[in-house]
């Protein structure tokens, strides 16, 4: 895998749990460099492009990168009226970017809910793009940021529905967790 290969792929379930997707690509392949064009489109999991419900056993299943895989059996064990699970929201502000959290947060009691974007080995370029996507009114999230992008917490301004953890090596669960409590605005 190139540049953005592992990034592509850890995305790819996110979008396979989508209604309908497509996704084209050029690539440069192998050592000679050829022009190949790769295409992929589906629809609803479980469904077949007809319409048709698909058997049980066709249902995409769920991968988690091992860290957040974890990281969520750490905050299943937490008492608490917040419910971690997977996510499987595209979180979208037209015109200025998109994000595809790991894990959403549901308030057992309010419903609301709070992402968790996991960017431990993505770009620094990527956490600040995630930090423009807050200041303009994403939906509540926590970004996890590997401490080897050298980016600080307060680069997100307080006040927001936002909020970064900076983490050195493994994530902790209840540090999340308060900062899931901070976005929602002090629930639970």
């Amino acid at each position: 895998m190139t540049k953005y290969g592992l990034q592509l792929a850890l995305a790819l379930p996110a979008l396979m749990a989508c209604d309908r997707f497509t996704i084209e690509a050029d690539l440069r392949w192998g050592r000679d460099r050829r022009s190949l064009r790769y295409a992929l489109r589906g629809s609803a999991p479980g469904q077949f492009p007809d319409g048709k419900e698909a058997p049980e056993a066709a249902r995409p299943v769920d991968q988690l990168p091992d860290e957040v895989t974890a990281l969520l059996q750490d905050l299943a064990a937490l008492p608490g009226p917040w419910l971690p699970a997977p996510s499987h929201a595209i979180l979208d502000l037209p015109g200025v970017g998109q994000c595809v959290p790991d894990l959403e947060f549901v308030h057992q009691v309010t419903g609301q809910t709070v992402y968790l974007e996991v960017l431990g080995f993505w770009s620094r370029d990527a956490v600040w793009k995630r930090i423009e996507l807050a200041r303009k009114g994403l939906a509540a999230v926590v970004f996890a940021v590997s401490k080897h992008l050298r980016v600080s917490e307060a680069a997100l301004d307080d006040g927001l529905p936002a909020a970064l953890y900076v983490y050195a090596r493994v994530m902790n669960a209840q540090a999340i967790l308060r900062r899931v409590q901070a976005v929602a605005g002090g629930t639970g």
